[in-house]
């Protein structure tokens, strides 16, 4: 991939622009790339009951987002999704499970809409009633129309047993797990000779013709199952599909400039973000000090490294309106004030869920801040507000303010509380946490760079932390080590993610795990001579990367515009060099 840095200096920008105005095409001549892909989900499991975590979800819109292209999740049990701006729609992805629920009124006429305005379709996993009808229906199942629209025959059958699956196009095989034992064979086959079957079935009957339960063409793609992926238990996913390769032609984004904020001055970014739980904890091997004070001083202080440290509010004052600063508030206001660090937020109660109201643990708040903290009234939206102005005036100085906001628990906040962060000049991060790694064994694992919620956008960690190795405290001190593969992983052959060491506060009270730690800055953050920032810098890149970037086609090249905080552009299957 070519990697294409755009300048950092004002001065060198308008020169460059003086430069080239006599070359540059006219603003009419620009033709903008279309960016955003409507993910619709039927039927997906989802993590935390959120339709963003819905497998299907996490599945197809990492790709997407690796390929430059904008993802809006939408459960279609949620009634027509909000539609994207004029001309922006570049395809609509149907990723639906098994389902035998009528498809609702809408969905048809709505698809057909979007193909009339130049939309591409990709049809992944089962989608069962909505492509075979019941027994006696007399109304066409959804799909059936929309194929033969497109030019491919799906006719009126249940799918049945093959006796042979292949690849006649190996280059889409994922190589994580070979073709089905026991393959499906799907009554699907391209009609139209532009079409590629990338597999080919065979049934039993030996008059009925191949099928092609998935193949490509210029009006994108259909991938049934099991030939996207094999799952079954919680670890067991393994992509048989490319979806990188299928997602980057059925929506024909092949070199397509990409905004990379994964990318910095050439080299893959790192950074270090450490959720604020257990500031206030007391190592047994440092019985004197409390782990923000072992944190400064057996990491902060012994790496040249940015770090971006979070405070849970509840976890230092019983009261937003101490007269004296409390032990806890001296160590964060210390541990804050190194002039490597960068404050951040955790909130004040650290809500597990951002989704209910407070009315006890059951609903998102832990012991012991389910007693509360004097002067403070429990919301969402005061969740940020409240703890960014505590952190302000009562923990920094010299200038400094709180930069970004780290979400807590499920971190799934809605919209509204996403804009509240935004207003109040913060960046935001978490959520969409995975591994990739021997258990789990899969590159579907790997989330996307983040979401959007409606204008609103939450960046993603890009790396898991202590707990989803070891659990919160002592079970298995030191495996956080194992971090590193997924981190290696996510930046070999695609850089997916960037090189993220994800903690927490508490995870210095354990000696094993404060070496974990040490070792993996180490290794992706000096070893592997990443380009290291604060984490806000990398969540302002993401947050412009799904916003305001555009891509537009010039007569002999690309314009790249409002990219803001994304510095990099990435043109993957591109022979030419940058100018």
């Amino acid at each position: 991939a070519i990697v294409a840095a755009m300048a950092c200096s004002a001065l060198a920008w308008r020169r460059a622009r003086a430069l080239a105005a006599d070359s540059e095409p006219s603003p009419g001549a620009l033709r903008a790339e279309r960016r955003h892909v409507l993910v619709l989900v039927y039927g997906a499991s989802m993590r935390a009951g959120h339709v963003d975590e819905s497998s299907a979800a996490r599945v197809g819109s990492a790709p997407l987002t690796h390929l430059g292209a904008i993802p809006f999740v939408h459960d279609v049990r949620d009634g027509p999704p909000m539609l994207v701006p004029d001309g922006s729609l570049r395809g609509v992805v149907l990723h639906f499970a098994h389902t035998t629920e009528a498809a609702p009124d809408w969905l048809a006429p709505w698809l057909h809409a979007r193909l009339d305005e130049g939309a591409r379709l990709v049809v992944l996993g089962n989608p069962g009633s909505l492509a075979w009808p019941d027994a006696g229906a007399d109304d066409e199942p959804v799909l059936t129309g929309l194929l033969r629209r497109v030019g491919v025959e799906l006719r009126g059958a249940a799918p049945v047993t093959a006796v042979e699956a292949r690849w006649t196009l190996p280059e889409y095989d994922a190589g994580e797990i070979g073709l089905p034992e026991r393959p499906v064979h799907w009554p699907i086959r391209a009609a139209d000779p532009s079409h590629r079957a990338v597999v080919e079935t065979r049934a039993d009957d030996a008059g009925e013709p191949p099928g092609h339960p998935v193949l490509v063409g210029d009006f994108g793609a259909v991938a049934l199952d099991p030939y996207v992926a094999h799952s079954g238990r919680a670890t067991t996913l393994r992509m048989r599909l490319d979806l990188h390769a299928l997602l980057r032609d059925a929506l024909d984004l092949g070199g397509v400039p990409a905004p990379d904020p994964c990318v910095l001055n050439g080299r893959r970014v790192f950074f270090c973000h450490v959720d604020g739980d257990g500031l206030h904890g007391v190592p047994p091997h440092a019985p004197d000090q409390l782990n923000a004070d072992v944190f400064a001083e057996q990491i902060v202080d012994r790496f040249a490294l940015p770090f971006t440290v979070s405070v849970v509010v509840g976890e230092i004052t019983p009261d937003l309106h101490v007269a004296e600063p409390t032990r806890e508030m001296r160590a964060a206001a210390a541990l804050l004030a190194r002039p490597n660090v960068e404050a951040a937020s955790h909130g004040i109660l650290h809500p597990f869920f951002w989704h209910r109201p407070r009315s006890g643990f059951e609903d998102g708040v832990p012991p012991p801040a389910i007693a509360g903290v004097l002067g403070y009234e429990f919301g969402f939206a005061a969740e940020v507000r409240d703890s960014v102005r505590f952190i302000d005036e009562r923990l920094l100085a010299g200038g400094k303010r709180v930069e970004l906001m780290l979400w807590t628990g499920t971190a799934l906040p809605d919209e509204a509380t996403l804009r509240v962060a935004r207003e109040l000049g913060l960046a935001n991060l978490n959520g969409g946490t995975y591994r990739w790694d021997p258990v789990y064994d899969s590159v579907g694992y790997v989330s996307a760079l983040g979401r959007r919620a409606g204008a609103e956008v939450q960046p993603y960690a890009g790396a898991p932390n202590e707990r989803e190795f070891e659990g919160y405290f002592d079970v298995q001190p030191g495996s956080f080590r194992h971090a590193a593969v997924s981190i290696e992983r996510t930046g070999a052959e695609r850089i997916l993610k960037p090189a993220n060491v994800y903690a927490h506060l508490y995870g210095v009270e354990r000696i094993a795990r404060l070496r974990a730690l040490e070792g993996l800055l180490r290794r992706s953050g000096e070893e592997a001579e990443p380009a290291p920032v604060f984490a806000s810098v990398y969540a302002l890149a993401v947050a412009s990367a799904l916003t305001t970037a555009e891509v537009a086609r010039a007569d002999e090249g690309w314009a790249l515009r409002g990219f803001g905080d994304c510095r990099t552009a990435r043109l993957d299957d591109e022979p030419r060099e940058p100018d």
